[in-house]
C-alpha cells in the first residue's frame, strides 16, 4: 500500500493499479492503509495474479501477463485458495512494483546451521531470543513473522539482556513507573482544539500564547489508551477509575471495563487496538449473570444474589475456572478481576442488572 500511495503522488500522476490474486475478503493488508491508497486514488483489481512482463514492442507500452482467479477450497491460513483460470489479459504499464512482502533468508541460517523451522524462520528460545547455536540470536520479524515495531523492541530488549547475562553482566532495568492520569486532559478527547497563531516576527517555540495552548492540546494518552473506549459504537467498553495501590494488581488508575450485554462484536475495537489487542475478549468483562459468564471464554465477573450484599461469581484469567465469592470474601480479595467488581459495585452499581446508581 505503500508503494502505490507514493506512486499515486508522483509528478504528472500516473495511474496506479493494486492486483491481488484474493479478493477484498482475504487480503491480509491494513484496511485503512487500503482506504487511504484508494483515496490517493490507486485502482484495485482482485482476482488477478501478474504473471509476466512484456518489453516495450513498435512503440507501445511495456506490459503485464495478468492471469485471471478463481477462489478455491481454504489453505492453511484459512483463506480460501487463489485457483489459476484459463483467461488472461495483457495490462499496459511502464513500471511495474513487485511489493509481495519479505522473508527471512533461510539460506543463511542453514549455512550457519541454525534449525529452521516449515516457515522459514530460525528456531529461537522466545524468552532469550537464543538458537541453538551459540552467541546467535534471532529476534523481531525474522524469527515471529510480520508483527509490530513495539514486539521487534520487546525481542531485541530480551535478547540485550540474555546476552548480557551470557558474558556474567546483570542487566540494570529500570522500571518506567505510568503517568497519574490527567482527568482533565481526558476529558478533552473528541474536542476539535486548533492552534493559534503566533505573532509577528516570532519563533511558535519562544511565544508564551502558543506554547500554553499546545501544552492544552495535549490528550494526556501516557496516562490511558482510551482508544477501545472511543471507537465504540454501543458504548460497551468503560474507562473506569480502580484503586491502584503499590504494589496492586493493576499499574494505571484507569481500567477498562467491557459490558458483555452491549457487545455485539463488531470488531471495531480490535480493529484500532494500536496493542493489536481484542478488548471485547481480553478485557475484563462484565456479564449480566453466571450463565452469561460461563457460556463466555472472557475473564470476568458477575454480581449474584441481589441485595446489599451480592456474591461475585468469577473467572480471573481466560480459561480458568469459574469461582464463587461471598460477599465479605471479594470485598476482602485484591486480584484484579475483584479491585473493578469493587469499584462497579461502589461507584457504578447502574451497570449491575437490578442495581441503583
Amino acid at each position: 500500500m505503500d508503494a502505490a500511495r507514493v506512486a499515486c503522488r508522483l509528478a504528472g500522476k500516473p495511474a496506479v493499479s493494486i492486483l491481488y490474486r484474493r479478493t477484498l475478503a482475504e487480503m491480509p493488508a491494513d484496511r485503512e492503509e487500503f482506504e487511504a491508497a484508494l483515496a490517493d486514488g490507486a485502482l484495485y483489481q482482485e482476482l488477478a495474479l501478474p504473471e509476466s512482463a512484456a518489453p516495450a514492442k513498435g512503440g507501445s507500452l511495456p506490459s503485464l501477463t495478468v492471469r485471471a482467479m478463481e477462489l478455491g477450497e481454504p489453505d492453511a491460513s484459512g483463506r480460501r485458495a487463489p485457483v489459476a483460470s484459463a483467461r488472461s489479459s495483457a495490462l499496459p504499464c511502464d513500471l511495474i512494483v513487485a511489493a509481495v512482502g519479505e522473508s527471512p533468508d533461510r539460506a543463511l541460517f542453514e549455512r550457519l546451521g541454525a534449525r529452521v523451522g516449515k516457515d522459514g524462520r530460525p528456531m529461537a528460545d522466545p524468552d532469550t531470543m537464543r538458537t541453538e547455536l551459540a552467541g546467535v540470536y534471532a529476534a523481531g520479524d525474522a524469527r515471529r513473522g510480520p508483527s509490530s515495531i513495539i514486539s521487534a523492541e520487546a525481542d531485541g530488549r530480551k535478547a540485550a539482556y540474555a546476552i548480557l547475562r551470557a558474558a556474567g553482566i546483570e542487566p540494570g532495568i529500570e522500571r518506567m513507573q505510568p503517568a497519574p492520569p490527567d482527568y482533565e486532559a481526558l476529558s478533552r478527547r473528541g474536542e476539535y482544539l486548533p492552534s493559534v497563531a503566533t505573532a509577528a516576527g516570532t519563533e511558535k517555540g519562544s511565544d508564551p500564547a502558543f506554547v500554553q495552548r499546545e501544552a492544552e492540546r495535549c490528550l494526556s494518552c501516557g496516562s490511558a489508551c482510551l482508544r477501545c473506549v472511543e471507537v465504540c459504537p454501543n458504548r460497551a467498553n468503560l474507562a473506569l477509575p480502580v484503586a491502584t495501590p503499590a504494589g496492586g494488581p493493576y499499574k494505571q488508575a484507569i481500567q477498562i471495563l467491557h459490558v458483555d450485554d452491549l457487545c455485539n462484536e463488531c470488531g471495531n475495537c480490535g480493529f484500532f487496538c494500536p496493542y493489536e489487542g481484542e478488548p471485547y475478549s481480553g478485557k475484563p468483562t462484565l456479564f449480566r449473570d453466571e450463565a452469561a459468564l460461563r457460556s463466555s471464554a472472557n475473564a470476568g465477573f458477575s454480581f449474584s444474589g441481589g441485595g446489599p450484599s451480592p456474591s461475585l461469581v468469577v473467572r480471573e484469567k481466560v480459561g480458568k475456572d469459574v469461582s464463587a465469592l461471598a460477599f465479605a470474601d471479594w470485598n476482602k480479595a485484591d486480584s484484579a478481576m475483584t479491585a473493578i467488581a469493587k469499584t462497579v459495585y461502589d461507584s457504578h452499581r447502574y451497570l449491575v442488572a437490578g442495581g441503583k446508581a
